[in-house]
């Protein structure tokens, strides 16, 4: 039998755990409801410490959040492989099963913040296919160079299994006032199901199912998509704007990941200004 519930009742579990959570912690889960259930992408991304993945947020090992089994030994694997590489993308397959109700790939890249921090960018992208070999690529972690030709060769691979063009994101700001709206809702109290169903009614709950129910601890596909599903295309803008622009010195283009700016030009090394 299917563990895959609808999204309004899934959503609703939530809600009667969320009462005690810091506004904006809400707000962020709320976000995340809203772009897994309508397929759009987010962003998010983990701090490296000490050669670790650590939970920006809470400042707690990733680790500690994934439940043991095979998802977990992925984790593992990411965690090396960021501890050791300078730069590059990884990639993992975690198709549907019981309690995930479709296939996602998963992305990650290496970056670095304005201080020299490392982190992983993380892309989460939800698809429908029939897979092949699905229970070798769920345990597999594929690691590569970072290049825009491989995420091209990722997209068109997913569009063509799924028979889909990948969703590009709608606007964060309005994804972001109508979490808040609806987080104020929830801590004053007001009946969940009148919220679940405003919810449905307005859109910002849509119709695709939430891969992490209540009832299960998570996995690290779960812990990944609660965090947000990334837009990798080019030419999406951020809060700093957009993330493809040419060096101002050898005139090639630069690809940044969202929510984070580039030091250095990434052909010629070229200083880039901070405005």
């Amino acid at each position: 039998m299917s563990n895959i519930e609808s999204p309004s009742l899934t959503t609703l579990k939530f809600i009667e755990s969320w009462h005690t959570q810091d506004p904006q912690r809400l707000t962020a889960e709320l976000i995340s409801v809203k772009k897994e259930t309508n397929r759009e992408p987010d962003t998010y991304h983990f701090d490296i410490v000490d050669g670790l993945l650590i939970d920006p947020e809470t400042k707690t090992r990733v680790l500690n959040f994934i439940a043991p089994g095979v998802e977990y030994e992925v984790a593992k694997k990411l965690q090396s492989w960021a501890k050791e590489s300078e730069e590059g993308l990884a990639y993992w397959i975690s198709p549907r099963s019981e309690s995930y109700p479709c296939e996602k790939i998963i992305i990650h890249k290496i970056a670095y913040t304005w201080d020299g921090q490392k982190v992983i960018m993380n892309s989460a992208i939800l698809f429908n296919a029939k897979l092949e070999n699905a229970e070798k690529l769920r345990k597999t972690l594929f690691t590569t160079t970072d290049s825009e030709a491989v995420l091209i060769e990722l997209l068109n691979w997913i569009e063509e299994v799924s028979r889909e063009k990948v969703q590009a994101s709608n606007s964060n700001k309005d994804a972001h006032a109508e979490a808040v709206y609806f987080s104020n809702k929830i801590k004053s109290g007001i009946d969940p199901r009148l919220i679940v169903d405003e919810m449905s009614r307005t859109g910002f709950l849509g119709k695709n199912p939430i891969s992490c129910s209540a009832n299960f601890s998570p996995t690290f596909s779960d812990y990944i998509t609660s965090k947000g599903n990334v837009n990798i295309h080019s030419g999406v803008e951020d809060q700093y704007g957009s993330l493809s622009f040419e060096c101002p010195k050898c005139n090639r283009t630069n690809h940044r990941s969202p929510g984070l700016l580039l030091a250095n030009c990434q052909h010629c090394n070229e200083e880039i200004p901070k405005c």
